[in-house]
Formats: structure tokens, sequence, C-alpha cells
């Protein structure tokens, strides 16, 4: 992944966030910066909590919670 790809991520941030969004990323390192759509900011996640795709993000939730 690089600056500019569509990303996904399980959105935690916030009591009534909790869902499963996509953004496009704007730095990765350790960390990932990511805008979200429909966000008016960017937010950050581990680096290893970003996919590349939606059915990348629910195989890797699926594997933890099996």
């Amino acid at each position: 992944m690089k600056p500019g790809d569509k990303v996904w991520v399980w959105n935690a941030l916030g009591p009534k966030t909790h869902q499963i969004e996509s953004g496009i990323l704007l730095e990765i390192g350790y960390m990932a910066y990511v805008k979200l759509s429909n966000r008016d900011r960017a937010y950050v996640f581990l680096a290893d909590e970003v996919f590349p795709t939606r059915e990348a993000l629910c195989e890797h939730y699926r594997k933890i919670f099996e």
C-alpha cells in the first residue's frame, strides 16, 4: 500500500462508530494516517490495522474470532 490508495479499516474510535469504513491512505509507516470517507479529518491507525480491500479486513477478523 502507498499514499493515495483506497484502504479499509475497522473504525472503533467512539461508542457509535464501530463499523467498517473506507478511506484514502495519506501516509504509512508504523502508523497509518487515513482520511476516512465522509469525515473532515484524518485518523491514525496502526499500520497492521489498515487493509487494501474490504475482503482482506473481514478475513483478518474472521481468523481472530474463529
